[in-house]
């Protein structure tokens, strides 16, 4: 008898941006370059696709946040995302550092 080896699965990181407007998601691919950020129109559409996504980090506009689902947070964190609040960021040298220090893990939310 011979043992297969399971192959192992690796997911290339992303970013999920979530119901953010064009011109901030575009902020958002350049701050966490060379990384591909998905960007995603809908709250329901995150919670779906974040499990098979595995995103390192969901960006979402601080108005949606109250709005997100307890579904989106738990599966977020079940892959090990962190999920990141814009705060009325639009753009600029605050939400590049935002969003760096969040794939360091030095900022949370």
């Amino acid at each position: 008898m011979t043992l297969v080896r399971t192959p192992l699965v690796l997911h290339a990181a992303t970013v999920m941006t979530v119901g953010v407007d064009e011109d901030v998601a575009d902020a958002c691919e350049e701050a966490v370059e060379p990384l591909p950020v998905v960007r995603v129109a809908h709250l329901a559409a995150a919670t779906e696709r974040v499990l098979t996504l595995r995103p390192v980090l969901v960006v979402v506009p601080a108005r949606r946040m109250a709005d997100a689902s307890p579904d989106l947070v738990e599966r977020a964190d079940a892959v090990g995302a962190r999920i990141v609040s814009l705060d009325g960021l639009r753009g600029g040298p605050l939400l590049d550092s935002k969003l760096r220090a969040a794939l360091r893990g030095d900022e949370r939310g």
